[in-house]
């Protein structure tokens, strides 16, 4: 086969567009390929001129090339080669990169003609383009993001990835991630990782703990994601990893405080459980004789200050009082057993504790609400003198006591501000007159001052006049009386210690 031939072969079977031109500067061949690459025939590629060819720079690149050939064939000179990045027009008139290698080809010493092949690189020059933008975007994020093999092995580290775990990036390309995962979080996401080589999934996300080139220990929130070849093979993973060390070790703190929270709180509820009962032990329990007596006592879920008592201080004389220290917790108990044990450790003279008005005055005067850390208190305190039937009664802005007789109630009031509010506070006693039968109840304001099922507030007349219902019924109790409460509010509980004492007068 001639050697014509065997050229004509290749470059009609070529990949790339081969073109021939004369020394007058017409194109004498142009292989088939140039209507894969530009959209013409080959004749019609051999009829264009320079500028239907080239966009305006390529051309004068082109131009000038040709300018400089013809110049050196012309002298005798060695003729200049050429290979560059040219632009060209598609038929559509699109534009195409094309590298342009340009040789001049001799017969007998003497150049003869011009041979080009223009190479397609649209494609390489957007792969380059994108991989720029690419690089550009990992350089300056924020976040730590490589490029790993499927190997595990790092291939690219921008520098955020750099900068979080202390190696260059030459560094972390003699490293896997494996290398950079804290010992004991190895484990979480390896099968993951696993099944994204073998295309059972694409992705994964994960929290875990790295090791710095330092040996600092920092977490890391990290995603990956697989970059795979036509046939479904790994060809490279995209991992970005956030640091949330001070999130994590801010959770920690958070946590190991609400632990300590759960310890306290449950040392305090058993303080206040252990003063509740303590509240409760002090409590007088049933009384017998002339005056029966018997009490309740519904402790809040926090411990309140009520206190009372109820004792004969000699053959006639019976004292009973209600404290209701303001406030809810271990301070205001405190307050609510320092008066409850003055009044009934003999520190108050007898003449005293018989005249209610004294009493609450001389409380009044030795409980300032400054030396108490704000907190006041209510009292009703009452003497009752079984020989002339008469009870004589002071209080300091607690609920009136209510005396059920035959067929009536009585309120017994009066307006006296709470103990320890004003230290001129005037105390005034107020006697009635028990008859037989008479039934008297004292209660703290806990028993009434309660939300309803329907978001609204008990009111103190409702609770009077269930308290008148339940009176006139012949074996009423303070228990049956608690359930009737809890049956109108809205949890069944109380906000506030509810303290009731009832007195059955014969």
């Amino acid at each position: 086969m001639r050697s014509e031939e065997l050229y004509r072969l290749l470059a009609e079977n070529a990949w790339d567009v081969i073109w021939t031109m004369a020394l007058d500067g017409s194109i004498t061949y142009v292989s088939p390929a140039v209507e894969r690459v530009r959209g013409i025939t080959p004749q019609e590629a051999m009829a264009q001129s320079p500028e239907e060819i080239n966009p305006p720079a390529s051309a004068a690149v082109v131009a000038e090339y040709f300018g400089r050939l013809f110049a050196a064939i012309a002298n005798g000179t060695e003729p200049p080669h050429f290979r560059g990045e040219l632009e060209y027009y598609r038929k559509d008139g699109s534009i195409m990169i094309g590298e342009l290698q340009v040789i001049p080809y001799t017969s007998d010493g003497e150049v003869v003609g011009i041979l080009g092949v223009t190479r397609d690189i649209s494609e390489r020059k957007k792969f380059e383009a994108a991989e720029a933008r690419y690089r550009m975007v990992m350089d300056s994020s924020n976040v730590a993001t490589n490029l790993l093999a499927p190997d595990g092995r790092f291939l690219l580290a921008n520098p955020a990835m750099c900068k979080l775990m202390g190696y260059d990036a030459e560094a972390l390309k003699a490293l896997t991630w494996r290398d950079l995962t804290a010992p004991d979080h190895l484990a979480p996401g390896t099968d993951e990782f696993v099944e994204i080589i073998a295309g059972e999934r694409d992705s994964f996300r994960s929290v875990k703990q790295y090791v710095r080139a330092d040996g600092e220990f920092i977490w890391g929130d990290a995603s990956l994601s697989c970059l795979r070849k036509p046939n479904g093979e790994a060809e490279h993973l995209i991992a970005q990893i956030v640091d949330i060390t001070e999130m994590v070790e801010s959770q920690q703190r958070l946590v190991e405080r609400e632990r300590q929270n759960r310890i306290l709180a449950e040392r305090l509820r058993a303080e206040l459980d252990s003063a509740a009962r303590y509240v409760a032990s002090i409590l007088p329990g049933d009384l017998a004789g002339p005056v029966q007596i018997s009490s309740y006592y519904v402790p809040s879920q926090e411990v309140g200050g009520d206190c009372f008592d109820y004792t004969w201080i000699d053959d006639d004389h019976l004292i009973v009082y209600l404290i209701d220290v303001s406030g809810h917790g271990v301070e205001p108990a405190l307050v609510s057993v320092s008066v409850h044990n003055m009044l009934r450790s003999g520190s108050l003279p007898k003449e005293t504790l018989l005249e209610p008005d004294r009493v609450l005055t001389e409380l009044n005067r030795r409980f300032p609400m400054e030396k108490q850390d704000g907190n006041f208190f209510t009292i009703w305190y009452g003497v009752y003198q079984d020989s002339t039937r008469t009870l004589r009664y002071a209080g300091a802005g607690h609920p009136p006591a209510m005396a059920f007789a035959t067929g009536s109630s009585t309120l017994l009031e009066s307006q006296a501000p709470p103990i320890g509010i004003f230290g001129d506070s005037t105390f005034v006693a107020t006697s009635h007159v028990v008859p037989p039968g008479c039934q008297i109840l004292l209660y703290s304001d806990g028993a009434f001052e309660l939300p309803l099922q329907d978001g609204e507030l008990w009111s103190f007349d409702e609770f009077a006049a269930l308290c008148s219902q339940l009176a006139a019924e012949p074996n009423w109790s303070l228990g049956m009386l608690v359930e009737s409460i809890q049956q109108v509010t809205a949890s069944e509980l109380f906000d506030d210690d509810c303290s009731l004492i009832r007195l059955n007068f014969d």
